[in-house]
């Protein structure tokens, strides 16, 4: 079976402004949630947006077509919605819109508000509902299409803690027996949501610079996305001496996208040293493992 998302060296544009530029990964799981990546990338696999260059393919269809054989379906955070709508009726019209008459969409989307214990909310007017309920909303009008495949931003995002594990929870119980992508800026173990997932892609910029199961990435303390400009080669060539181990080095006109993982007892403080000696200046230091904290 083809994986569940493919990207080839893909280019994606945010407001004619390149915010994805080069970037190939494939994912190896059924669950997966995708650290740190532009917006434009979910447009992209939701299908909401075709690539400048390059290719989205989500089970070996491009994310636009599977998109529009209702095989994927978005939520996106925080959508414009109608304030005097009920959930209901959101859900009906994203139902409708994949081609369904007017009573199984409905039927659709009540079944799919009930499975995310929304029934009393569903004929509430959405301005009135909380924060959270419209959230789910969102993810029922997307399983109200019938896609296998959600493509999820994060819906417990800057929730306090008791919602998000209640919104979670009714999260996974809605989604059983379907595959997704989480995309999210941060991915807490603590999450539900993030524990379930087989696999995390942490992306910086155009690169993906670690994968692996999210209990795994959360272990590497001494793992570093790092960006810097400058004599990049000779920074490298210095902190390899020193014991740090630098993976997937991408380099640019004047400037390099890295891992470094630093040798046991080593701090950051060697890194800017090393920098500095090489005439180098690191623009970004990102510790892989806090985004899972």
């Amino acid at each position: 079976m083809a994986a569940l998302l493919s990207v080839d060296d893909v280019r994606l544009d945010a407001g004619g402004v390149p915010a994805v530029d080069g970037l190939t990964v494939e994912t190896t799981a059924d669950r997966v949630v995708i650290v740190g990546a532009a917006r434009a990338l979910f447009e992209a696999v939701s299908g909401m947006v075709k690539p400048v260059r390059g290719s989205v393919r989500v089970r070996g269809l491009t994310a636009v077509e599977a998109m529009t054989r209702g095989l994927v379906a978005g939520a996106p955070l925080d959508p414009a919605m109608p304030a005097d709508w009920t959930a209901v009726e959101y859900a009906t019209w994203s139902a409708r819109l994949t081609g369904l008459a007017k009573s199984e969409a409905r039927a659709r989307a009540t079944a799919a508000l009930e499975r995310l214990g929304l029934r009393a909310e569903a004929r509430w007017p959405l301005g009135r509902a909380p924060l959270a309920a419209r959230r789910a909303t969102v993810v029922a009008a997307a399983i109200a299409t019938g896609a296998r495949t959600l493509v999820l931003e994060d819906p417990t995002a800057s929730l306090d803690d008791e919602a998000s594990h209640a919104l979670a929870q009714r999260l996974l119980a809605a989604l059983e027996g379907r595959e997704w992508l989480l995309f999210a800026p941060r991915a807490p173990l603590v999450s539900e949501l993030v524990a379930s997932c087989g696999e995390a892609l942490v992306v910086a910029g155009s690169t993906c610079v670690d994968r692996g199961a999210p209990v795994v990435l959360a272990a590497r303390a001494r793992r570093y996305a790092t960006f810097a400009t400058g004599a990049t080669d000779v920074l490298a060539e210095k902190m390899t001496a020193l014991g740090a181990r630098i993976e997937q080095m991408v380099t640019g006109p004047g400037s390099a996208r890295f891992v470094v993982e630093l040798a046991d007892g080593a701090t950051t403080r060697q890194l800017f040293a090393c920098a500095a000696e090489a005439g180098a200046v690191v623009v970004e230091l990102r510790p892989i493992a806090r985004a899972f904290a």
